[in-house]
């Protein structure tokens, strides 16, 4: 979950775009994003991410999926590796470790976009896209983001101030919202698809030809 997978990449995406406006909420609304970040939120949020480097946390990848999976039990069912595990026997897996860095990687680099909206949004969509076989959504993604807010109070201590824990909030948000619109977008073009066949299967074409058939083979 989150970066720990590593499938194929989306086609296409707007990282390489640079943003047409100077505002941070004219930015937003510019990719139709309600929740938004603020100068003094971004400051905040770059803030911290040069304080996960002082401690390594990209190192901390175990103890934030032990973590996790303490809180979060039935999210191991998305793991292959570990749905037949319990949380405390994830400690001593390589494969734990890899994941966790994996995550914790993925975190930082979220923070490396936290200036440009539209790179944010592309990031964030190609999350979406290369979890999304394997049936994660935004609420499993929002579980393991407020955790992981949780999970850096604890180790960045008093450093990590309320006003860091409120803008990293804000960012969570924004982050959930293009989630949850991604969804949306697949599932109205999911519809459309089976609505699309139904049409196909039931159109008057057909029934006028199951119709003559029927008729033809009437003594």
């Amino acid at each position: 979950m989150f970066s720990c997978c590593k499938g194929k990449r989306r086609e296409g995406g707007d990282s390489n775009v640079k943003p047409p406006c100077q505002s941070p909420t004219e930015m937003f609304d510019a990719l139709g994003i309600k929740a938004s970040l603020d100068d003094a939120d971004k400051k905040l949020i770059i803030q911290s991410g040069k304080m996960f480097k002082d401690i390594n946390l990209i190192d901390r990848g175990v103890p934030f999926l032990v973590l996790f999976f303490k809180m979060y039990p039935g999210h191991l069912r998305y793991f292959k590796a570990f749905k037949s595990l319990t949380p405390d026997e994830l400690t001593s897996l390589p494969v734990t470790e890899n994941h966790g860095r994996r995550v914790l990687e993925q975190m930082t680099n979220i923070v490396d976009c936290v200036n440009n909206p539209f790179k944010l949004k592309d990031l964030v969509i190609d999350l979406a896209y290369r979890h999304r076989m394997r049936r994660v959504r935004s609420r499993q993604f929002k579980d393991m983001l407020i955790l992981f807010i949780r999970f850096i109070k604890e180790e960045l201590g008093p450093k990590f101030t309320q006003q860091h824990e409120n803008a990293w909030s804000k960012l969570v948000a924004v982050i959930l919202e293009v989630l949850e619109e991604e969804e949306s977008k697949v599932s109205r073009a999911s519809s459309g698809t089976q609505n699309n066949a139904i049409a196909i299967i039931t159109s008057p074409e057909d029934t006028l030809s199951s119709s003559t058939e029927t008729h033809d083979q009437t003594p």
